[in-house]
């Protein structure tokens, strides 16, 4: 049990999770940081936290889950081919089982600060309302997407986009810190 690593291993996690990088050549676009490799390296470090996943599996199969449907996300992109089935129900299924992924294990990671006296809890604690606001944000604006001006549509996806991103980078570096504050 490693729980300094396994809350790093998560920390690069996110940092795949929550913000892609794009390469576009034409109508060729490939995510070059997938999501299901952050899932990947999330479930292996939940699996360095010993006690507090013990009897628990929904912590390392969760992630597990998540990488699978992020994958497939992915290889429909990749590959161009038609699909019996709107592939949009399965965003939609994978963003709504992402976030409530999310708000579950930072609530993990909020306990174990907590038991190891690190004084980054709370903030992970509000972390978990922002990734909730920004969640049911996102969720807003795709109702009304075919209704809105472009440019208004670009403006609010800039900032959500910018949102997420920022809240991403603030969440790997309160991970990496609470990991160095844990003895």
């Amino acid at each position: 049990m490693n729980i300094k690593k396994g809350i790093r291993l998560i920390a690069l996690g996110f940092l795949f999770t929550l913000v892609n990088v794009n390469l576009t050549s034409g109508n060729t676009k490939i995510n070059i940081t997938p999501d299901f490799i952050g899932w990947i390296m999330i479930f292996f470090g939940c699996g360095m936290l010993g006690d507090y996943v013990k009897g628990k599996p929904w912590y390392k199969w969760g992630a597990f889950l998540l990488a699978i449907l992020s994958a497939a996300l992915w290889v429909t992109e990749l590959i161009d081919f038609d699909l019996n089935f709107d592939v949009k129900y399965l965003e939609i299924g994978t963003t709504v089982a992402t976030t409530l992924y999310i708000l579950l294990i930072l609530g993990l990671l909020q306990k174990i600060g907590k038991d190891y006296g690190s004084a980054l809890t709370g903030n992970l604690g509000v972390l978990k309302i922002v990734y909730l606001v920004v969640y049911i944000l996102f969720q807003a604006v795709s109702l009304f997407i075919d209704t809105l001006p472009l440019e208004v549509l670009s403006i609010i996806l800039t900032i959500a986009g910018g949102a997420a991103l920022v809240t991403a980078i603030i969440t790997c570096i309160i991970l990496f810190r609470m990991s160095i504050e844990i003895e």
